[in-house]
């Protein structure tokens, strides 16, 4: 979960394609904090840490990097970055730190997301649970499956 307030920039050090697939390696101040399988919103794009490379050479910068699938960079703007581009970064929040920034968000989302029940005529037995119109316009997936 994330509070959709950045914590900084990172710079994208090297862009590697794995078939359709891109391979970010950025660096910024807390990578040495980093674990494998980390989820670290990118550009407010959650992806998973791969890899991370702090080199033993004080000279040296240390790296991470992630992977954006295609079905991500069919939907975002991560495709566009380039060598040397800022990202704004944000690591997924502490459960025991501040939730600055998410009530209303939380709010916002709830509001606009919930869930209502329908029932067969006559019946009192709720036919299924489906998402407010607002998913339809926003949600491909939503508007191919007709949710």
């Amino acid at each position: 979960m994330f509070s959709g307030i950045i914590e900084e920039f990172a710079t994208v050090t090297a862009i590697r394609k794995d078939r359709e697939n891109i391979d970010f390696t950025l660096t910024c101040s807390f990578v040495d904090q980093l674990k494998i399988d980390q989820s670290v919103a990118h550009n407010g794009v959650c992806l998973t840490v791969v890899s991370i490379d702090l080199p033993t050479d004080p000279s040296g910068m240390p790296t991470y990097t992630v992977t954006a699938m295609k079905e991500t960079l069919d939907r975002t703007n991560l495709g566009l970055l380039k060598v040397g581009d800022k990202v704004n970064v944000e690591r997924s929040m502490l459960m025991n730190g501040r939730l600055d920034g998410l009530s209303h968000r939380q709010r916002r989302l709830t509001n606009r997301l919930q869930p209502h029940v329908e029932y067969l005529p006559g019946s009192h037995h709720p036919l299924h649970l489906r998402a407010h119109q607002f998913l339809r316009h926003t949600c491909r997936k939503c508007r191919k499956h007709r949710v």
